[in-house]
């Protein structure tokens, strides 16, 4: 009988007193729940990987969630040894995230270039100019460029349709190469369309 992945994790956990421990400190000191402290104790090196991600970066649920819900996907039979990549970089693209220097989107990008091909991710978008625009001087012309090309749309938006918001947002950000915040242009469109 083929054990499941979670049993698979708790065998790998009982011969591993040093995973064992790391699994309790995870859910005990770092506040993380059963199951991201499961995946991230399942492995030596996905716990190696954690441990140097927050060495860099020192935000548990972050780099958790990064590891969690995008790496994961990429382990080879449960593992991250095999990526190009360590924990540093991987702290620093959530370090990134996580003050607003580079959005969501640019860093789910990102590592999957660095999954596949390694790299830095502070040489990565500092060379791209993948900084995120925070500035709303730089990124109000573009929202009424925007709307401009598109006014049945956006008298379609006054009428009612406020759904529409979300092409506009969608052009802005085209339009930035994903680089304007995005908070940001859903209050500048909004505040445009009224």
């Amino acid at each position: 009988m083929k054990r499941s992945k979670s049993e698979q994790r708790d065998q790998v956990r009982a011969a591993s007193p040093e995973l064992a421990a790391c699994y309790e400190r995870y859910q005990d000191e770092l506040g993380l729940g059963r199951e991201d402290a499961d995946l991230l104790t399942g492995d030596p090196s996905v716990s190696a990987l954690f441990e140097d991600a927050l060495a860099a970066h020192d935000q548990p649920r972050s780099i958790a969630n990064w590891v969690v819900n995008e790496l994961a996907a990429h382990f080879d039979d449960g593992g991250a040894a095999h990526f190009p990549f360590g924990g540093a970089e991987l702290g620093a693209l959530v370090g990134m995230v996580d003050s607003g220097t580079i959005s969501g989107a640019i860093a789910k990008d990102l590592l999957t270039e660095m999954v596949e091909r390694g790299g830095d991710p502070r040489r990565m978008v500092e060379e791209r100019g993948l900084q995120q625009v925070t500035d709303p001087g730089a990124i109000e012309p573009i929202v009424e460029r925007v709307i401009a090309a598109h006014p049945d749309k956006a008298e379609e938006y006054r009428n009612g349709r406020t759904g529409l918001a979300g092409f506009f947002i969608g052009q802005v950000m085209r339009e930035t190469d994903g680089t304007a915040n995005p908070e940001l242009v859903q209050k500048l469109v909004r505040d445009k369309l009224a």
